[in-house]
């Protein structure tokens, strides 16, 4: 069979989307196991894990995911290669609870000792040179928003955990630091952005804190915390219907059935993909043409000009009405 523009399209969509079910995270998930990458993202979609809750389908195309663990996987392989770096080792961190949780990190550096002796009867004692360091990548489509913010507090939970996992293995010592090094993946930002993580019992009482809370709510029959605005569940959380898909300040209101109604919102939604389109079209264009000048074969000129800044005066709104177009998730869309 010949191969076309339209048919290589999809095989290579259909390969992420394959990848993205056979991942081991997405094994992991689908077989309701926890791992600390699973804890400090939402406790009631841990709960709801744990009772083995229907997951739905991924509807949308996991790019992201998959640039992301790409960048981070091409990163760990070329630390290791020029630094040494140990990677993707798996360790398992004990809580006060008695409870384990297992981790695959990125990298991390061990401890250095040395053996020297004691002056007074020569017994060998050894003494930490290096206590190592443990750092887990994240990529981001721009890095900006976490040079200003703290942490995500999943990212948090889970540094602490491979880091607590390392020194209980011995591999590193309990005063090492742990880093979360966020990259950005469309290259925009030539420099990372690393965000050091205090690890201290403090920290490891509270993710152990944060597990109960959903295991209390598995034995007793309750709803456990919502750590998650609404608008972030709808979007990534794989057990949305099954929380807060019905609640009722976001019901949706009658069916529409009126024809020329449905032509109208087919043609909103058409117009709206195009503006979008455009806008991401010319975003591109634009980042591509920073450095060019000069005249096209057919008659257009392109430059560049300086502007300074200025101050824009307020400006008042008429008032009006707003429409509001979005898809019902869940819903069998043509």
């Amino acid at each position: 069979m010949r191969r076309t523009a339209e048919s290589l399209q999809l095989l290579v969509v259909e390969t992420v989307q394959r990848w993205s079910k056979e991942h081991d995270r997405s094994q992991q998930a689908a077989d309701f196991r926890l791992g600390a990458s699973d804890i400090g993202v939402c406790r009631e979609q841990t709960r709801l894990t744990i009772l083995q809750t229907e997951r739905r389908e991924e509807e949308r195309v996991p790019w992201a995911a998959a640039l992301g663990t790409a960048v981070g996987a091409w990163l760990e392989a070329e630390m290791e290669r020029q630094w040494g770096t140990l990677t993707q080792a798996e360790v398992v961190a004990t809580l006060p609870s008695g409870r384990t949780v297992p981790g695959h990190i990125d990298c991390y550096e061990p401890m250095e000792t040395v053996a020297r002796d004691r002056l007074a009867d020569d017994e060998p004692v050894t003494a930490v040179v290096s206590p190592g360091a443990v750092w887990d990548f994240k990529a981001k489509d721009g890095v900006r928003l976490a040079a200003r913010e703290n942490p995500d507090r999943g990212h948090v939970y889970q540094i602490a955990l491979y880091h607590r996992g390392l020194v209980q293995a011995g591999l590193i010592a309990p005063d090492a630091p742990a880093f979360i090094v966020y990259v950005d993946r469309s290259g925009k930002s030539a420099e990372p952005v690393v965000k050091e993580v205090v690890v201290d019992d403090a920290l490891i009482e509270e993710i152990d804190a944060w597990i109960e809370d959903s295991i209390y709510a598995v034995r007793n029959g309750e709803t456990a915390p919502r750590d998650r605005a609404y608008e972030w569940c709808q979007v990534a959380c794989p057990v949305f219907w099954a929380c807060r898909g019905a609640d009722e300040h976001h019901a949706s209101g009658r069916l529409i059935e009126d024809e020329e109604a449905l032509s109208a919102i087919k043609g909103y939604r058409a117009g709206r993909d195009m503006e979008k389109e455009g806008k991401a079209l010319k975003e591109e264009a634009r980042d591509r043409l920073n450095d060019v000048d000069g005249t096209t074969p057919d008659g257009w000129v392109l430059s560049h000009t300086e502007t300074g800044e200025v101050t824009v005066q307020t400006f008042v709104r008429p008032a009006g009405r707003r429409l509001n177009l979005r898809p019902l998730k869940g819903a069998k869309r043509p």
